[in-house]
């Protein structure tokens, strides 16, 4: 489900196929990745790196 202005859209779930696949583009990113040091997040939001990595960033609406 996703929250809009005026409506609430159901989406079908993504089959298990389109699932994995972007479950390993997901993980091939985060390897490429170095971790980070503490305080180097401080104003990162979250909601926005998920919605980048998965590929929402035009869709969600808060």
């Amino acid at each position: 489900m996703e929250p809009r202005a005026n409506e609430l859209v159901i989406k079908r779930a993504p089959d298990t196929e389109e699932l994995l696949k972007k479950l390993k583009e997901y993980h091939k990113k985060r390897k490429e990745t170095k971790p980070a040091k503490l305080g180097e997040l401080k104003g990162v939001s979250l909601e926005d790196e998920f919605d980048e990595a998965w590929g929402l960033e035009d869709e969600a609406v808060y």
